[in-house]
């Protein structure tokens, strides 16, 4: 047998890989927590720096801007009055040596008093005009004065007299105080710096005068440089330096810190300055009036920050080293002295094998292992195999030589076994056939019951139908025979009402007729009231005219009546037809009246016959019914058979197959006994 591989590497091999990995992963995790809490430290440091060089400034300028608020309500600044004023001022100035200059001038620029200077009028300046606009105090952005060579900053605030202004004050500070705090607060071994920027973004104060002098600006990007020639002088124009702005590239980290700062909030970042890794932390400055606020920003290289960090984790990378080595080396000797033993195990056994395998008779090989452990019980149950394994061998030859007489007769067996099963499958095939055949005819049989049991039940569905329908009808008959008798009743009533109404008509005749005969008595006597009337000439004239109204009123009536006449005939020809035929209606209800009786009598002996035929169609679907179960209960008990059948045969085809695959293994039997 050829060997695939030692078994020390097998075994060593996934323990050194473990403890490499499980060194690693330590490593890993206790670097990846220092680094979190050493970096959280850095930030904390840092801004902690930075919130305090925040507080200082804002104190700083807090204090100017209450000594000006003071200022404007001094009784000498208000009266406007040159001389008073400049003795205030140049006094403030003098007590406090970081204002360089103190102004106030009127509503109309006009400057009406100084610390120190010629005065003039400042109506053209941006701050005037602001202060004329909002009439807000305000803290101004920094500028770059060339008389003191120091960034400074002013604070504007109107002079009130009463509610009415009456005019303003400005204070120019210094602010060198800004850029001493920002030098205590460098460390240069430790490379951690801060600076100022103000609220458009322009550095007030930083370790690098450069930055200041030339106007760094972390909002737009951009910075002013002097103008030179091409000899590389710089360029004047009188007193004055030519100067221009040129862009500078900022990392974009940097750049989201300038904006947060510049809107009011504090944080830290991880950033590139000036090409370098740093860690950052920004504070705002909030400013007193309608100022825009500025901002500190602390700055710490990352390479400094974290040199401890390195050399903490330089030592620990060799320690792990170390005891990775010393454990592997421990694992080396201790897995030596597990698989030597093993080893001689398995030589052992392949010398016993190669002897099983010639078939020797002779003594088996014993393994001499003194170890008490797991590995001297595997030696001491593999001698006691040894011995077994050869007695079982002599018995396995003994025991082959019966076994070939043995399968010589089971072949013959099986051969005549083989013969009868096949032809017992044959019948049980045959057998099964018929039975399937029988199935088949039982189901038609089934199918055509129950389809004669849901005819039934159809038929019986539609005469309990028409049962109910019968039922309705008659129910209808009957409330048409009261409601025909209703309609007679009514007919009748109507006939005798057209009476009633013919014999009132005829006592409107002789009134018509009183009137006719009074209207002709009436005309009589205009005519004769006309004729007096002509006789009395010319006094009788209104009376004739009275007459012959009469007359003519007499004729209308008489006109009437006659048109009542004819409508009275019209009504009484109209009264004579409609009781002729409510007569005739009345006999026509009667003959309905009585169709509907016998129309009644009809139905209900429909309705009979539907009940008798509906209960019979019932009997015979139950009969049906108990017919299609029977049928049913036998299909399922001639499928059990034709089931039984099936199985019987598949079990013979099983025998027949297993009867051939003993005749097969004998015949292998012999043959394998005939090689032994």
């Amino acid at each position: 047998m050829r060997r695939k591989g030692s078994i020390l590497w097998q075994f060593l091999l996934p323990i050194v890989v473990i403890l490499v990995c499980l060194t690693a992963l330590i490593i890993g995790s206790v670097i990846y927590t220092f680094t979190s809490s050493y970096t959280a430290k850095i930030n904390a440091e840092n801004s902690a720096t930075a919130s305090y060089i925040a507080e200082a400034v804002s104190n700083f300028m807090d204090g100017a801007y209450n000594l000006t608020e003071e200022l404007v309500y001094n009784s000498d600044i208000i009266s406007m009055e040159t001389d008073k004023q400049h003795l205030v001022l140049a006094s403030v100035v003098e007590r406090n040596p970081y204002m360089e200059t103190i102004y106030a001038q009127q509503m109309d620029g006009v400057q009406t008093g100084r610390s120190s200077g010629n005065l003039g009028n400042r109506r053209d300046r941006w701050w005037f005009k602001q202060l004329l606009e909002t009439k807000k105090p305000f803290v101004s952005n920094s500028y770059y004065s060339i008389a003191t060579n120091m960034p400074c900053a002013s604070i504007f605030f109107p002079i009130k007299n009463g509610s009415e202004i009456i005019g303003n004050i400005g204070v120019d500070l210094k602010l060198d105080y800004l850029q001493s705090l920002v030098g205590k607060y460098t460390d240069n071994e430790g490379n951690r710096y801060s600076f100022i920027i103000d609220g458009a973004g322009v550095v007030m104060a930083h370790p690098n005068n450069q930055y200041i002098e030339e106007l760094y600006n972390y909002k737009s990007l951009t910075h002013t440089v002097s103008v030179k020639d091409s000899n590389g002088n710089v360029v004047r124009e009188g007193n004055n330096i030519v100067t221009k702005e040129e862009p500078f590239e900022a990392d974009s980290r940097l750049t989201e810190a300038i904006e947060s700062l510049l809107s009011g909030k504090n944080g830290t970042a991880l950033a590139s300055m000036d090409g370098t890794e740093a860690f950052l932390a920004w504070s705002p400055v909030k400013l007193k009036g309608d100022s825009a606020s500025w901002g500190v920003i602390t700055v710490q290289g990352a390479k400094s920050a974290f040199s401890m960090m390195r050399k903490i984790v330089s030592i620990m990378l060799i320690i792990a080293t170390i005891v990775l080595v010393v454990s592997i080396v421990i694992v080396i000797i201790l897995t030596r002295k597990i698989t030597k033993p093993i080893t001689e195990v398995l030589n052992t056994v392949r010398t016993n094998t190669n002897e099983i395998a010639a078939r020797s008779s002779g003594q088996m090989k014993k393994i001499n292992i003194k170890s008490r452990n797991e590995i001297g019980d595997v030696a001491d149950g593999f001698n006691i195999f040894s011995e077994k394994l050869c007695e079982t061998m002599s018995k396995i030859h003994m025991a082959q030589e019966k076994d070939h007489e043995i399968g010589n007769r089971l072949f013959e067996e099986t051969q005549s076994l083989a013969v009868a099963t096949k032809e017992t499958a044959a019948t049980s095939q045959d057998s099964a056939a018929a039975v399937k055949e029988i199935v088949a005819t039982m189901e038609d049989t089934n199918d055509l019951s129950e389809n004669i049991s849901r005819k039934i039940k159809d038929v019986s569905s539609v005469a309990n139908t028409t049962s109910s329908d019968v039922v309705d009808g008659v129910a209808q008959i009957e409330l048409n025979v009261k409601q025909l008798h209703e309609i007679f009743d009514a007919n009748q009533q109507t006939i005798d009402g057209i009476k009633t109404l013919s014999e009132k008509i005829e006592s409107i005749w002789d009134i018509v007729t009183l009137i006719n005969n009074v209207a002709d008595q009436a005309k009589i006597i205009a005519f004769n009231a006309e004729l007096e009337a002509s006789t009395a000439g010319e006094a009788g004239k209104s009376f004739r005219i009275v007459a012959n109204e009469i007359r003519r009123l007499s004729d209308g009536i008489i006109d009437g009546t006659h048109e009542i006449k004819e409508k009275i005939n019209e009504i009484q020809h109209s009264s004579d037809s409609l009781i002729l035929a409510s007569e005739s209606s009345t006999e026509k209800i009667n003959s309905g009246y009585e169709n509907a009786r016998g129309l009644s009598e009809k139905f209900e002996s429909i309705k009979k016959s539907a009940e008798i035929t509906a209960k019979s169609a019932d009997d015979i679907a139950d009969i049906i019914q108990q017919q299609a179960s029977a049928s049913e209960q036998i299909l399922i008990a001639i499928k059990e058979i034709a089931s039984g059948v099936e199985n019987f045969t598949v079990a013979t085809d099983n025998i027949s197959g297993a009867a051939e695959n003993v005749r097969k293994i004998s015949e292998e039997l012999n043959n394998a006994s005939n090689e032994l």
